[in-house]
């Protein structure tokens, strides 16, 4: 039992506590987003690799093959589910999150069974055979040679990581340009463990027997954090709906929790006259500075909604915001997102049939539904105030005969032309209403 406490020190040591330092300090800074289904996901692949990179980190300082072998079977705990989580991580990040459960049942099923047989290799050894090696290089390493268990283990790895490769390269033509940087960042953080790991596994390394992977991992972590940290991925997921808002006509921008444009739609763009590159990052109030003074009163709102008129040279535009907050199922505020649609015709039908509602069809004045409703409210005014109220009523005489003797075409033309005829003697302030047939009232 002793022997599994002799260490000794050898600088080549170094490269693997510089990872852990560097995974510990990821891990400080991604805690904050462990409420959130991709940050939590990130979080279990930093983990891991602390696994196993603390693993290999005590395994290199044992002396003994059996302390050597003591201190590094715990690492495959720590390897056995990368490939699951960086292909959980990539399918989330693409929005294709409902076929992860079916994905993390089919490769855990192999990675469990190894690991078991990595528990158990004493008694079959048919995940490894371990041996020391002191000569090969600057330092005792471990020989695993490796069974058949850990080949086949190794197969379903690779084709984890090729589905993940797989994945991001088909996502890359779907999605938009500022979004495409992150991808080429987590291939390129997949790319360079996954040859170390190849190149480890067909005995290609520096060191002899050395598996460099836990190393170069943590320095690709750096890339990882780059792309969910600089482009704020934890926040909001862009791909995933990518689709949907792209074809939308309304035009649709999505915020951070600081106001930052995360996201914004073709419509939109279009609407406000701007490019991809000058909304992305910008804060919203300077992205719609034209509208700053019917919309600010929204900004600073989780949620709400109200219609705008916006005054250009000739014309009145008139747009329907509406606020949401988008919530995770924890209903932690992750942003919000802001849906404009124009309105301008709608709202144009809707005051032709507020006006075919209070005007008489034939001779273009109020009718007699509007003046009953202002008549009362007229009334209930003088009377209150005790001001004088009048009230002429108007019948045109004999306008039957006009009817029987010419037609309806001509008495409809002989209460067009009173109207006309009356409205030039009267006040703007008058109500001119037709009250019913050739009866008319003021």
């Amino acid at each position: 039992m002793n022997t599994l406490f002799e260490f000794a020190y050898t600088p080549y040591v170094l490269p693997l506590v510089l990872a852990l330092i560097l995974l510990a300090f990821i891990l400080a800074k991604i805690w904050r987003f462990r409420s959130s289904p991709l940050g939590r996901t990130f979080l279990y692949m930093i983990i891991a690799l602390l696994i196993w990179t603390l693993g290999s980190t005590v395994e290199m300082l044992a002396v003994h093959l059996d302390a050597k072998v003591f201190w590094g079977d715990p690492s495959y705990l720590g390897i056995f589910p990368i490939p699951i989580i960086w292909l959980s991580l990539v399918l989330r990040f693409t929005g294709r999150a409902k076929k992860i459960r079916s994905y993390v049942i089919f490769f855990s099923i192999p990675a469990a069974i190894t690991a078991l047989f990595m528990l158990t290799n004493n008694i079959h050894h048919l995940f490894r055979q371990p041996s020391l090696d002191c000569t090969s290089g600057p330092f005792c390493v471990t020989i695993s040679n490796y069974g058949p268990i850990f080949y086949i283990n190794a197969l379903f790895s690779y084709i984890a990581f090729m589905l993940t490769f797989v994945v991001l390269l088909r996502s890359i033509t779907a999605t938009k340009p500022i979004y495409k940087q992150q991808i080429y960042l987590l291939v390129a953080a997949l790319s360079l463990p996954l040859l170390t790991d190849v190149l480890y596994v067909l005995g290609i390394t520096l060191i002899q027997n050395f598996n460099f992977t836990p190393i170069t991992f943590s320095i690709t972590s750096i890339f990882i954090a780059l792309a969910l940290f600089r482009y704020r991925l934890f926040s909001i997921r862009p791909l995933a709906h990518d689709l949907i808002i792209e074809t939308m006509q309304d035009g649709v921008i999505v915020i951070d929790n600081d106001n930052l444009i995360v996201d914004i739609n073709k419509s939109a763009l279009s609407l406000l006259r701007i490019t991809w590159k000058q909304a992305i990052g910008e804060p919203i109030e300077n992205l719609l500075a034209t509208w700053i003074d019917a919309i600010n009163p929204l900004i600073h709102t989780t949620s709400s909604q109200q219609e705008i008129t916006i005054k250009s040279e000739d014309t009145e535009l008139h747009f329907d915001i509406r606020i949401s907050p988008i919530n995770h199922k924890n209903r932690l505020q992750l942003g919000r997102t802001i849906t404009i649609r124009d309105i301008t015709e709608m709202v144009g039908l809707r005051q032709e049939i507020e006006q075919m509602a209070i005007t008489d069809p034939l001779t273009g004045i109020y009718n007699r539904r509007y003046f009953m409703k202002q008549g009362e409210q007229l009334f209930t005014h003088a009377t209150r105030y005790k001001h004088p109220l009048s009230l002429l009523m108007i019948d045109l005489d004999y306008f039957k005969c006009v009817n029987d003797q010419y037609g309806h075409i001509v008495g409809d033309e002989v209460l067009k032309h009173f109207t006309r005829d009356l409205q030039k003697l009267i006040r703007s302030v008058d109500i001119f209403a037709r009250y019913g047939g050739e009866e008319f009232i003021i």
